[in-house]
């Protein structure tokens, strides 16, 4: 698959709003920055699109799916379970561990942390936007499979939307406790929030954008998508302002966006040094956790609070991070990325012999 400027933009973007919150509450700054948060469902529409896309182009079924989605995904996260297992995230501030179990841990290992709301945060900080991605991936073949029109995908989103909304209904929630009865009311809550049902709408929108770029690139239709991209810009600025936790509106809004860029729009916001943050964003997502406290300790030094102490602290995360992760993309991941690109190949190689004919 053929690597687009404006995808890896996207995810540079989202990783920066992901730094921008977590660095306030490092720096006690979070007011001004807590919108940042949304960098993640950002990542979730761009992730979607590119699935669909690769779907379409390649061909080679489920399981080259599932072994490319793995090693994409498992070598660098496997490490970062590691490395929080033994030294575990003491938040923000760092004020005391996160607590874990040894349940917690190998739910979080294999990829089932999100299935239950006792184990949704697992071990790593952030990891249940992982799970949420794990899960998407094991439907994901049966959605692609079914949705091969753009009226398909936009009835998907439409069912994606009803569920959210009920999902975060009384009613939604009280379904929640009489499924899993042992969980606590901040679990059942939180669960309601982070867990795949409710942000199934945001990879909805992602799969409908994913028809974008089939849209003749006419003076027409990129004008058209500089109007939808304008006014999906300034309805996120709005929403940011307004309410950070409707999924369903982050969902419309970011997926609009995201495929009017797909036919041509915002060419300003890209930029190698974003598409470069694009390209490193998972590790850096994983690694930047532990980078908040020493950073804010280095930079309160000579910024003792308020907007110098966060900006300065998020340069350091920027560059600090931006170096160690790759650094780790070029060691761990690509290798990784590799490696299961040759077993699909593989298999799809002697799949091809069996069914060819005599």
């Amino acid at each position: 698959m053929r690597r687009l400027d404006y995808v890896d933009a996207l995810r540079g973007y989202a990783i920066l709003g992901v730094l921008i919150v977590h660095v306030g509450q490092a720096t006690d700054f979070m007011g001004p920055t807590w919108w940042g948060a949304r960098g993640v469902q950002l990542f979730f529409v761009v992730s979607a699109m590119t699935l669909f896309a690769s779907w379409r182009e390649r061909g080679d079924g489920a399981f080259a799916f599932y072994v490319r989605r793995f090693f994409r995904i498992a070598p660098m996260f496997w490490l970062a379970v590691a490395f929080y297992f033994f030294l575990p995230y003491r938040g923000a501030h760092g004020d005391g561990a996160v607590e874990w179990s040894l349940w917690q841990t190998l739910s979080t290992a294999f990829f089932i942390n999100g299935t239950a709301p006792q184990t949704l945060i697992g071990t790593v900080p952030g990891g249940w936007s992982v799970a949420d991605e794990m899960l998407f991936y094991a439907i994901f073949p049966l959605i692609a499979i079914t949705i091969t029109t753009w009226r398909r995908a936009a009835l998907f989103f439409a069912c994606a939307f009803a569920l959210s909304l009920a999902v975060a209904s009384q009613r939604g929630h009280a379904a929640l406790g009489f499924l899993f009865p042992t969980a606590s009311r901040d679990e059942l809550s939180l669960f309601a929030y982070l867990g795949l049902p409710n942000q199934i709408v945001v990879f909805a929108a992602g799969v409908l954008a994913s028809f974008a770029p089939a849209i003749p690139k006419t003076a027409v239709a990129k004008r058209a998508a500089q109007l939808v991209f304008a006014v999906a810009t300034l309805g996120l600025i709005a929403q940011s302002s307004i309410d950070g936790g409707a999924m369903t509106r982050y969902a419309l809004l970011f997926g609009s966006a995201a495929g009017a860029m797909a036919v041509g729009a915002g060419q300003r916001l890209i930029n190698r040094a974003v598409c470069h943050l694009g390209r490193i964003s998972f590790s850096l997502y994983l690694m930047h956790f532990a980078l908040l406290v020493p950073c804010s300790a280095v930079t309160i030094g000579f910024a003792r609070a308020g907007a110098l102490h966060f900006g300065a602290t998020l340069a350091l995360v920027i560059i600090v991070g931006a170096a160690m992760s790759t650094a780790t993309f070029t060691l761990i991941e690509r290798p990784g990325i590799r490696f299961g690109r040759s077993i699909a190949c593989r298999f799809s190689e002697r799949a091809a012999v069996q069914i060819a004919p005599a």
